[in-house]
């Protein structure tokens, strides 16, 4: 995810409303190293800069800190009340190059009331160590994954991202590579293919390549085993029929000189 340029936090207007804040991901680090996209997102980790921010947005929103009990420890987490609905203009932004991620401020608030307060709920984002963390700068899980469509390609080394059309009425689901799928340039509005070989879709991959041979070349040792097996027991049964005959010969004549 080298695209990958700044955050920025867009707030509303009203008695809510404070200054803009836009932060270029390289600033919050010495060096840019890795932006984790998790299989299973759980939640949207932020380093302290990005953190601090959003936390003093949501301030005049009701946010509250809760004393959480985990066995016979208490720890204080932030929380918001469940039932706030905070204004659509509030929008935290990623930008990707040419691609930005807006999530609303409701995407960042975690609907599972606290035991402890049910009136208050807990947040979708957490504070990024990045040292604990591999020296990852940023994960993109939980409320970003909801926001954002994505496509990787490990074998290729590619990627391909973009943000949520929401409120469609129709469904529009098309097939991302293989054989029989599009590459993202015949996808609608998309405008880069990651792919390398575009000209050749309708090859077969090198793994299916060598799995059809590997496979066909089974199914010729399988008959070629299976034909000698079965060449052998009739060859077998012939000899058995044939010592069969000779011994019914062997008895007819003892019979025939005994009763002449």
């Amino acid at each position: 995810m080298s695209l990958f340029e700044l955050v920025r936090l867009i707030q509303g207007s009203g008695p809510n409303k404070a200054s803009e804040f836009t932060k270029p991901l390289a600033s919050c680090f010495k060096s840019l190293s890795l932006i984790l996209l998790p299989r299973f997102p759980g939640y949207l980790r932020l380093p302290d800069t990005i953190y601090n921010a959003l936390i003093n947005v949501l301030y005049p929103f009701g946010l509250a800190v809760i004393e959480l009990r985990d066995g016979a420890y208490t720890y204080p987490t932030n929380s918001l009340p469940c039932d706030i609905n905070i204004p659509l203009q509030y929008v935290l932004e990623f930008t990707f190059n040419k691609v930005t991620i807006r999530i609303p401020f409701n995407d960042l608030l975690l609907r599972i009331p606290r035991p402890e307060n049910p009136s208050f709920c807990g947040l979708a984002f957490l504070l990024l160590d990045s040292q604990q963390e591999r020296y990852t700068p940023i994960i993109l899980g939980g409320s970003f994954a909801k926001n954002a469509y994505v496509v990787l390609d490990p074998e290729n080394r590619t990627s391909a991202i973009a943000g949520l059309s929401r409120n469609d009425t129709a469904t529009d689901i098309v097939e991302i590579g293989g054989r029989f799928g599009a590459t993202l340039m015949n996808v609608r509005r998309a405008t880069i293919d990651p792919s390398p070989n575009n000209g050749s879709s309708n090859k077969l991959p090198l793994g299916a390549v060598i799995g059809i041979g590997v496979g066909g070349g089974l199914v010729l040792i399988a008959a070629i085993v299976l034909g000698y097996f079965l060449y052998r027991r009739k060859k077998a049964n012939a000899q058995r029929r044939r010592v069969y005959h000779l011994k019914n010969l062997l008895q007819l004549r003892l019979i025939r000189k005994r009763w002449p």
